[in-house]
């Protein structure tokens, strides 16, 4: 998990430009927290220097936060956002994406729809509110900007109603074939982080949970196509049948 995790670098310094005059406030971890009251609409663009050659793919991380409204990770009254379009910049050039993916779409408003040519569409979470997700977006072909040259990425929330970003993070690979991360991963990192010692029992079983998850997943990957399925439980409702 630390292997795979390491493969991605967050886009860190950066500053950022809002339309609106939203002021962010740096947090641990790379990543941007929203102050203030939201306004409707915004269009943020962060820049940084490139922190490798070549990049390949872009991780665009909402994150949950306490400050935000139902924790987020929008900051519309229920907690839920649109992003309508994503523009990635490389010495002021634009850069195609080819492909989007994100751990949940919004019924009707799919991660595609960040990447497509239509205003009106939007990428959306709505019912995960409080929960933290991700993006993420591979670009047509390994930027041509080097290591230290500059970067822009402008997040489009252009639904209204303060459909916007609340706790926005970015991190780039220039892995050759770039694959998706679920967003977990970035909660089971932080925690993995923390000294053992100082970890908290919600902590400590969020890990137990998330390596048993995996262990299950490994172990009934490993029994390949069954014609039948069969459970059995040692609790439940005494049902007499007359014959």
């Amino acid at each position: 998990l630390r292997r795979s995790l390491a493969d991605w670098t967050i886009l860190s310094p950066a500053t950022f430009e809002s339309s609106s005059g939203i002021e962010y406030e740096a947090k641990p971890a790379g990543s941007f927290l929203a102050l203030g009251q939201a306004p409707d609409k915004d269009t943020t663009t962060f820049a940084a220097k490139l922190p490798m050659d070549s990049a390949t793919a872009l991780q665009l991380d909402v994150l949950s936060d306490e400050s935000l409204p139902q924790n987020g990770p929008g900051r519309a009254d229920n907690g839920t956002l649109h992003l309508s379009k994503i523009v990635v910049r490389v010495k002021g050039e634009p850069v195609k994406i080819a492909s989007a993916e994100a751990d949940f779409n919004q019924h009707g408003w799919i991660i595609a729809h960040a990447i497509d040519a239509n205003p009106d569409s939007a990428w959306g979470i709505h019912p995960q509110e409080g929960q933290t997700h991700r993006a993420f977006f591979v670009f047509e072909k390994p930027l041509e900007g080097m290591k230290g040259d500059e970067i822009r990425v402008e997040l489009h929330q252009l639904h209204g109603r303060k459909h916007l970003i609340g706790r926005p993070r970015l991190t780039l690979t220039n892995l050759p074939e770039p694959s998706f991360v679920e967003s977990v991963s970035l909660q089971i990192k932080e925690i993995l982080s923390i000294n053992p010692q100082k970890r908290s029992e919600g902590q400590k079983h969020a890990l137990a949970f998330y390596f048993a998850k995996v262990v299950n997943e490994r172990e009934m990957a490993s029994l390949g196509a069954q014609n039948k399925v069969y459970a059995v439980a040692s609790q439940f409702a005494l049902s007499l049948i007359h014959i």
